[in-house]
């Protein structure tokens, strides 16, 4: 009797000291996670304000490089400094990226904006191009095998490509703001464009289809070519 007593009293010695270990390593690792969770929090707050001050110190210098030569701003109902402030904003999302325009020598300030948007669609797809230019342009380098594209094939696609880039792009960019000055020759325009990635993506992306139909480039060299485009945007998205 006495030894299933003292057994007892072992099992309820031994239960008790479990407890008290589990209940130290649990509290040990609540206070390590509750420490974890202020340094990150430290860390993003800290990372906030440099993001915030480096943009105050954008829009600063941007507002004066206005106010130096002399721009106003073009049809808005909006002053200068807060359509550039809510551009600024609005370049936070990483679904948008930032596309300026300049145009010169306009008569008008309505013409200027008609060739602005045109001027935006027109340089993005030259951009679109050369950019699949320069990576094929590389795979050639170091492809020598029976299946390198046929380079008037290619050099067909690039053509095809930028025009339907071009058309394609539309609803993809949007117009935020401009700014306008008079010069000796009529009006220099700087348009603020935001351009939707992920839209802008499935343009490029529709655009090499057609273009790679037309063309008729052989079936692995258009598998490459619609995985550069999508390894572009990968990299654009990144930065």
């Amino acid at each position: 009797m006495k030894e299933k007593i003292e057994n007892k009293i072992n099992l309820y010695s031994n239960c008790k000291n479990f407890k008290y270990i589990y209940m130290k390593k649990n509290l040990k690792q609540t206070i390590l996670t509750l420490l974890s969770i202020v340094f990150l929090t430290n860390v993003i707050v800290a990372q906030n304000k440099a993001l915030q001050k480096a943009q105050e110190k954008q829009f600063k210098t941007k507002m004066k490089e206005f106010k130096a030569e002399g721009y106003k701003i073009g049809s808005s109902v909006n002053s200068l400094d807060v359509a550039l402030l809510e551009f600024y904003e609005k370049l936070k999302d990483n679904k948008n990226q930032q596309w300026v325009v300049v145009t010169e020598n306009c008569p008008t300030e309505n013409l200027c904006n008609i060739k602005a948007q045109n001027d935006a669609y027109a340089q993005y797809a030259t951009q679109a191009s050369a950019n699949v230019k320069g990576r094929i342009d590389q795979e050639f380098k170091a492809d020598a095998s029976p299946n390198a594209v046929d380079k008037t094939a290619i050099d067909k696609f690039y053509a095809g490509y930028e025009i339907l880039v071009s058309k394609n792009i539309a609803g993809a960019v949007k117009k935020q703001f401009a700014v306008y000055k008079q010069t000796a020759n009529g009006y220099k325009y700087q348009t603020f464009f935001l351009i939707n990635v992920e839209a802008a993506e499935n343009a490029r992306l529709d655009a090499a289809k057609r273009a790679l139909e037309e063309t008729k480039v052989n079936q692995e060299w258009g598998n490459k070519i619609q995985n550069f485009i999508k390894e572009g945007f990968e990299q654009q998205s990144s930065n």
